[in-house]
């Protein structure tokens, strides 16, 4: 299996869902976006938006495995900031 890996782009370093613990942290992250999207009525979207400030964060994170680091800090920070 290939590692996870971080791949440098213009400003950001991407997470791709190589490696075992990288798609444990992927499926734990989604569970806990569904739960929140859930309890709110929002749409996958709306919480990109709303965490990450790019409407299509989630799904390309539940579609590809890919997301970046940039957003996924957010994410759990956004998801921190609504468990606190």
């Amino acid at each position: 299996m290939p590692k996870s890996t971080c791949h440098p782009s213009e400003d950001a370093l991407w997470l791709d869902a190589g490696a075992d613990e990288t798609r444990h942290l992927i499926v734990s992250l989604l569970k806990r976006v569904d739960n929140v999207c859930r309890s709110k009525s929002w749409s996958e979207g709306y919480f990109s938006k709303v965490a990450a400030g790019d409407m299509g964060a989630v799904k390309r994170l539940r579609e590809t495995g890919r997301i970046t680091l940039r957003n996924v800090a957010r994410i759990e920070s956004y998801l921190a900031e609504l468990d606190a």
